[in-house]
């Protein structure tokens, strides 16, 4: 289902939402980093504590799934979806995100090379939107 501007702003607010109920007492700053090629998922939060203490903080499950309903809401057939969003949430809830569609978003462990195709079968794209990175490795699968 593809999300609207006005439906992707709810879709923001209700995850910044729950994550503030989350959080731990105490927090300040959070970047969150979602990065998604086919089905293979890599999400992590870097937190910063009031008292300047930074720590990673395990992300629930039910903000994973959010993020993977917008990325799919935002796709667009003729230029795919995006690969990897940054979330910067700053006390109490000021929130600003940024998508990648077209560079390699970089995982820590890389996806299994059938997910570069998965990724194209499940959100197509154009021949001059699809990136070399993803191109060549698709062709591999």
């Amino acid at each position: 289902m593809t999300l609207n501007p006005v439906q992707q702003d709810e879709l923001l607010q209700k995850i910044t939402e729950r994550l503030v109920y989350l959080l731990p007492l105490g927090w300040h700053h959070v970047q969150l980093d979602y990065r998604a090629l086919g089905d293979h998922v890599s999400a992590g939060v870097l937190l910063r504590m009031v008292d300047g203490g930074v720590s990673g903080w395990p992300l629930p499950a039910e903000v994973v799934d959010m993020f993977s309903e917008l990325r799919a809401g935002t796709a667009r057939p003729e230029r795919g979806a995006w690969v990897q969003a940054t979330y910067w949430l700053t006390y109490p809830n000021e929130y600003q995100v940024e998508y990648n569609r077209d560079k390699d978003p970089g995982f820590a462990t890389p996806p299994p090379p059938e997910q570069y195709r998965r990724e194209l079968e499940r959100f197509p794209r154009r021949e001059e939107h699809v990136p070399d990175w993803l191109r060549d490795t698709a062709a591999l699968a």
